[in-house]
This record gives structure tokens, sequence and C-alpha cells, in this order.
């Protein structure tokens, strides 16, 4: 079986390199561990900084603010027949990837069905859209991975005729039996004899699902997963998703400290097999307040050209500021631990660049030539 290759971008600038790292690093073993093994996939998935930086063989899952048209979000496939799916940027964008990550994989065209018993049982046998996140989209069934919250997703056996003790539905368990709607979830199938599309949601507070006729699906070039999203309108949705981020964010930053704790070992570790002071790209700022500032001097020490400080913070902000030959300084506000700075010289030939957490002189660190150097906030 051939691999699948995907690559995770932003086009936002509010997600952080590290931040996109470690949510690919969690999806990865979301494939590794739990839906390859599940549905007999094999695939990577890669973060890159850029849509120019993706090999050929990739199918992008991109992320990106303010998407135009609502209905543009989630599945696509381009104009080669290629899958691709667009993330809209907002609390919850993680979970949404994994999401759109399972269904791709489990079916990259869009157009897979499986034959299996109606909800309807006047219907009899009818073939249902594979979309193994769908029944269990809602948060509240969601798993942690390295302290990101992912997508519960449905196994091979959600077809099979009646339950057996035993066998597993969903992933995390949360679907109990063949063909089970749970909270906020739906399904969606094809009556073979009349050819209408039909779905079963449970969009409200009962405890059965609401089956009803689906109008606009249509035979043409776009997939039948890119229809039925584009149709589809859960009104609970990012609601619940919202909430669940919250829940999990005690959880999420215990993870983290731990994460954290394990880079300041390594960054010992290593510290002692490299010539003093050029560390690790990593910059320890002293102190036992919870976040403080990040002063920046940058002197120019010949030549022109300017230097853009960045901060990319670990909860997802950014704010920047551009040096120009006379250089300067300038104060980001509100730097914690995990948080990055990057420096990004232009036509630049000798730079002093110092960071440091107040106005003390610290020792400069000196660049040169067009570059750009990374700079984690340890300590």
């Amino acid at each position: 079986m051939l691999p699948h290759h995907l690559a995770l971008i932003s086009l936002s600038k509010k997600l952080t390199p590290r931040a996109l790292s470690q949510t690919a690093a969690a999806l990865q073993k979301q494939i590794t561990r739990d839906l390859g093994p599940l549905w007999n996939i094999t695939a990577s998935i890669d973060y890159f900084p850029d849509l120019k930086s993706v090999p050929l063989g990739y199918w992008p899952i991109i992320i990106a603010e303010n998407i135009k048209d609502p209905d543009a979000a989630g599945f696509h496939t381009d104009k080669h027949h290629q899958p691709y799916s667009l993330v809209e940027f907002d609390d919850t964008w993680q979970l949404t990837c994994s999401h759109e990550m399972c269904e791709m994989l489990v079916d990259p065209y869009g157009n897979k069905l499986a034959a299996a018993g109606s909800p309807r049982p006047s219907q009899g046998k009818v073939n249902f859209l594979v979309e193994v996140c769908d029944p269990c989209e809602d948060a509240s069934f969601a798993y942690s991975i390295n302290g990101i919250l992912l997508s519960d997703f449905y196994t091979p056996n959600y077809f099979d005729p009646q339950p057996v003790r035993g066998v597993r539905y969903s992933f995390t368990g949360a679907i109990t039996k063949p063909g089970e709607v749970l909270k906020n979830g739906y399904v969606s199938w094809q009556d073979p004899v009349t050819k209408k599309w039909y779905q079963a949601t449970r969009f409200g507070s009962g405890p059965e699902p609401v089956i009803k006729l689906v109008n606009g699906m249509k035979s043409n070039h776009e997939s039948l997963r890119a229809q039925m999203d584009r149709l589809t309108r859960n009104p609970n949705r990012k609601k619940a998703f919202l909430a669940a981020a919250k829940k999990h964010q005690p959880l999420k930053n215990r993870i983290i400290k731990s994460g954290q704790s394990k880079s300041e070992d390594w960054a010992e570790e290593i510290k002692k097999y490299l010539p003093a002071g050029k560390g690790a790209g990593l910059l320890g700022l002293t102190g036992d307040a919870d976040n403080f500032s990040a002063v920046l001097t940058v002197s120019f020490n010949s030549g022109g050209g300017t230097l853009k400080a960045t901060i990319n913070r670990k909860d997802q902000t950014s704010d920047d500021f551009t040096f120009d030959s006379n250089g300067g300084t300038h104060t980001f506000d509100n730097v914690n631990p995990g948080d990055e700075i990057v420096a990004n010289t232009t036509a630049a030939s000798d730079v002093d660049f110092t960071i440091d957490r107040n106005t003390d002189v610290a020792t400069p660190i000196n660049i040169k030539g067009k570059t750009t150097r990374f700079f984690e906030i340890t300590t």
C-alpha cells in the first residue's frame, strides 16, 4: 500500500511554528497509533512554513483566517482532483484539523460509500457516505494527544449489521453500537431506489436522531463529501468545541509544563558540548514572574539594513517591530516561558542583538548577513 503524505500549513500569522509543529506531531501520533491500524492506513503529516515549501505529492491542510465564504471551509479537491482541506483559524483549529485529516485519509476523494441497513427501516439497505468523524464530532467525545484535543472517529465496524460484545465502534468507545449518532453528530446516506439523500442528525435536545431529506445534492464534479459538508449546518458545533477547549486547558497547561521541564534538561545536557555563549538556540530569561517584558536592543555595526523582531506567544498571539539602520530598543510585553522571538535581518552585514527581561546590560548576540534566528524563552 502506498503511504499518503499530508502537509500542515498556516496562512495565519497568529500561529507560531512551535504550535504548528506540536500539532503535526500530535496528528502524526493519531495516524500511527490510532487511525492507521484500525483503517489499514499508512500516512505522514508534516508542518511546512508556506505553500511553496510543500513537496509534490502532499495533500495540504491549510489554516486560514476570515474565510470569505463559510461554506468554503472543509474538504475540497483541486483541478487535478487531489484532496485538500481549508480550516478556519479559531480557538479549536487543532480539533478541526484532526477531523479533516481523519476523513481525508479514510476517504481521500470524498466519494466513498458503505452499504448497511438504513436508520429508516422502510428503506432496507442503503449507501452511507463514509465520514468517520461526523457521528461523534461533538467535542465532548474528543481525546487528548500531547495535550492537544483531537477528534474521535468511527471504525469499519460502524457499518456492522448488529452489535457484538467487545467490538469497538469508535476509537474512544463513545459510539457503542453500529450506526449510532451521538449528541451534535450526524450521518448521511442515499436511498439507492429513489436516489435521494437523507441525514440522521442529533442537533436538538432529543435522545433520538431526527431523519430528514437532504436537498441540493448534485451529480457533478464536486465530491459527495464536499457537497454534504456545504449543505449541513450544525448550530451547536462551535459552541461545543469552545466549551471542550476551555475544559481541556488545565490538562493542556500541565502537559506543556512537563514538556518545558524536559526541554530544560535537554538544554542543560547539550550546553556542555557547545562553546560558551553559543547555547542551542535557547535564551533563558531569569526571574520568577509568571509573565514579564522582553527588552530588545539592536545596534548595526556596519552597513545598512533592517532587523524585524517577532514575538510568537504560546497563546497563539504575536507582535512584531522593525528596527531600521539606526537600531535602538523596543519592549515586548506579556512574555512567558515557551514563547519564541524571531529575528529576521535583511541586507545587514553586522548586527548586535540583545534580549533581556529588563534594562540591565546583557551579552549581545552578533548576527552577520541576511538570516533568520529563533530564540525560545525557557524560564
